[in-house]
């Protein structure tokens, strides 16, 4: 009964090159091998008769051959190729903000950059005076303190980028010193967080964190435009960024200067 069994082998090919580790069976058969190092592969022990061959591969398409065993050694190649797939677009919906908001125990709001543009004030508390809760001391045109629920001073606890903040705590003429177009998301918790931030934090936080990294070899910016007339405002923010492999850079200027107040007489007598 052994004399009547044959052997299959080959090599499993894309153009030239062995392609290890496929598979190699024949249909409707147990007969299943994976391919060595160097694409062959080997059946021993076959029947005569008639058999289909398929190899197959991760990353290539199928090779289908029919095969005959008629009573000698049979080698038999199959060449596969490269399957190229092109996959639709895929939408990823990232609910960090609503996650956060469900795990924090405290009155919690988090603005982007896109709040911040629709709701553009003279300064970073300006504008993020439109929140409920969150109001300011205006110091000038440019500057402004936070309150938070009526409370400020050394009573709210301002991090930037991981440092705190504490120019603005201690006069009534210190504003925030912080660039509104240079900010990543911003949280702002309203409600006592002095387990987390210090005894300052009796009031709440603003918590501003970093731009996020520029995505893998980019290259780009932004230009922005602010006016008001009733002051005579005028300023700009321009922010240049790149990234490769290794390395990214990004950076920003600003520039805004408003009028000088102006008294409407010639002269001011001091008694």
């Amino acid at each position: 009964m052994y004399a009547q069994q044959f052997q299959l082998s080959g090599t499993v090919l894309n153009g030239q090159t062995p392609v290890k580790h496929a598979t190699v069976y024949i249909e409707n058969t147990p007969y299943k091998t994976i391919t060595d190092d160097g694409g062959k592969f080997n059946f021993e022990a076959l029947p005569k008769g008639s058999y289909k061959l398929i190899a197959s591969a991760v990353g290539y398409s199928k090779a289908i051959s029919k095969v005959e065993i008629n009573g000698q050694h049979v080698v038999k190649n199959l060449s596969i190729n490269k399957e190229i797939r092109q996959l639709n677009d895929v939408t990823i919906k990232d609910e960090h903000v609503e996650d956060r908001r469900k795990a924090e125990s405290m009155n919690i709001e988090i603005v982007n950059q896109d709040f911040l543009q629709r709701n553009l004030g003279g300064s970073l508390m300006k504008s993020l005076e439109r929140l409920p809760g969150i109001k300011t001391i205006g110091i000038g045109s440019g500057q402004s303190k936070p309150l938070i629920r009526g409370l400020g001073f050394n009573r709210v606890v301002v991090v930037d980028k991981g440092v705190k903040h504490e120019g603005q705590q201690w006069g009534a003429d210190h504003g925030l010193e912080i660039d509104q177009f240079a900010t990543g998301e911003i949280e702002l918790i309203k409600g006592s967080a002095s387990f987390i931030y210090g005894s300052d934090a009796i009031g709440g936080v603003i918590d501003i964190l970093p731009v996020s990294i520029p995505p893998l070899n980019s290259i780009g910016g932004s230009v922005d435009l602010i006016a008001k007339s009733n002051n005579n405002l005028y300023g700009t923010s321009t922010n240049i960024y790149g990234r490769n492999k290794r390395w990214f850079f990004d950076s920003r200027f600003t520039y805004q200067n408003y009028g000088d107040y102006r008294v409407p007489t010639d002269q001011v007598f001091c008694i």
